[in-house]
């Protein structure tokens, strides 16, 4: 398949066409990689073309190709014929076409039919992987239903498995920007007071986290409150994003919040804030 890692698909398909000509079938992974790569590149007629055409069998892998790239496309109607035909083919969805298509319905904010599609999966004895899990924590809060996300989240508890970072960040940055900072600020103290079982769970804090409920902290004016969330993100080696960078040296202009970010300028110097 050199022509087609090379991007030259119409050579790559008129050798198709000379192999099927001269009695050879290609295999189903050559199919499978024309099609993937039909897609990458939005050549979504040629991808379709060489799905439907006759003479070889369709499997799972080849639905999985086709149907990420047209919801990444947008065109949902078409995933969706295509994800509805896996049945009608006589082959049965895998974990990998659940996923993606649970992950595209988050992203496009159609959370209905991803709940639905969740409970479908479970039904049939499979489990949303991590990033799915992410997703839909993540297109909850987008869309102002952080109550959904908590149930999300506890649901990956319930199930038996641990939240990881992503699934963490994503919920405290959700409870944030849906205005409820304490709820994020509990389950952050939750993370940290998890110590070393955090750590080997890949769940301790990291930047992004502490970036994410510091900025929470000081756009509600709440600076004392952020001081020791600081001083432990600084103690761990972690550096302030530039936009806690700006609202700092917004407060440290101020008479108030120079005296309240004294003990971090007492101990980091004010080099840190630039």
């Amino acid at each position: 398949m050199g022509y087609f890692k090379f991007g030259k698909m119409m050579e790559a398909m008129e050798l198709i066409t000379r192999m099927r000509r001269d009695g050879m079938r290609p295999s189903g992974a050559i199919y499978t990689t024309l099609i993937r790569g039909a897609s990458q590149a939005g050549n979504w007629d040629i991808a379709l073309e060489i799905f439907d055409a006759d003479g070889h069998a369709l499997n799972v892998i080849q639905f999985n190709a086709l149907i990420d790239g047209l919801i990444k496309s947008g065109r949902w109607d078409d995933a969706k014929r295509l994800f509805d035909e896996i049945s009608d083919k006589g082959l049965v969805p895998d974990p990998i076409t659940y996923n993606t298509m649970i992950s595209g319905y988050c992203k496009h904010g159609k959370l209905e039919e991803a709940t639905e599609l969740i409970r479908r999966m479970k039904h049939e004895g499979l489990e949303p992987d991590s990033y799915t899990y992410t997703s839909l924590i993540h297109a909850s809060c987008r869309a102002g239903d952080s109550d959904a996300a908590q149930d999300i989240f506890n649901a990956i508890r319930k199930s038996g498995q641990s939240p990881d970072i992503f699934q963490f960040n994503s919920l405290i940055s959700g409870l944030i920007k849906n205005g409820k900072l304490d709820d994020a600020k509990r389950l952050f103290d939750e993370i940290q007071n998890m110590g070393l079982v955090a750590e080997s769970k890949g769940c301790s804090p990291d930047s992004v986290m502490f970036n994410t409920v510091i900025t929470g902290f000081l756009q509600l004016n709440k600076v004392k409150d952020a001081v020791p969330l600081l001083e432990s993100m600084l103690d761990r080696k972690f550096t302030p994003d530039s936009g806690v960078k700006h609202i700092l040296r917004r407060v440290l202009a101020r008479p108030d919040g120079r005296k309240a970010l004294q003990p971090l300028l007492d101990t980091y110097g004010e080099n840190i804030f630039e």
